[in-house]
């Protein structure tokens, strides 16, 4: 969990320089000084990222001087300050990596199933004339599936028409390959 402590004094005392006014005037010094309270405050900031759907990346010194131990603690800070700067450029692509891994489009989807068969296929026309002919008819499939564009609007009949081609020819790899019948 990642919390942080934050001196709520003087956070006040920064933001409230002037006092504030309510029916009576209180100088936040006074506020302070007279009130019987603990004004450090641990929050988790892991709970308040999640509840606004924010993830933070959070870098110290400390994870620095672990990993290397031979610096100052000024070079750790300033090896952690540039590890942030750095960071924000790679975060992109690491999200776009990690979404596309994890919930990938449709048309990736199709090209996926289109590489795995195309391989089968190639493994089949060593002994099997017909597998030929479907390796041509699937290139003329990848051809459709080159053609869907990178949206999420895509005519679902379109993704449809291609997948249906992808199960005719997959159906008739596996007719050809009884080794598959058994998985």
């Amino acid at each position: 969990m990642t919390h942080i402590s934050i001196d709520l004094a003087e956070l006040l005392q920064a933001k409230l320089q002037h006092g504030f006014s309510v029916p009576v005037s209180i100088q936040v010094e006074d506020l302070l000084e007279y009130a019987d309270d603990y004004w450090d405050e641990v929050l988790d900031l892991d709970h308040l990222l999640e509840a606004r759907h924010e993830v933070a990346l959070v870098i110290t010194a400390d994870q620095v001087l672990e990993l290397r131990p031979h610096l100052t603690h000024e070079q750790a800070w300033e090896v952690a300050k540039i590890t942030r700067n750095d960071t924000q450029y790679m975060l992109r692509d690491l999200i776009g990596d990690v979404a596309d891994l994890n919930y990938p489009t449709a048309k990736d989807q199709l090209l996926l199933r289109a590489i795995r068969l195309q391989a089968t296929l190639k493994s089949l026309a060593e002994t099997e004339v017909t597998a030929l002919a479907a390796l041509q008819q699937l290139e003329a499939v990848r051809r459709g599936i080159d053609r869907v564009p990178e949206r999420p609007d895509v005519d679902p009949a379109w993704i449809g028409s291609l997948a249906a081609s992808l199960d005719d020819l997959e159906h008739f790899s596996t007719s050809l390959n009884p080794s598959t019948n058994e998985r």
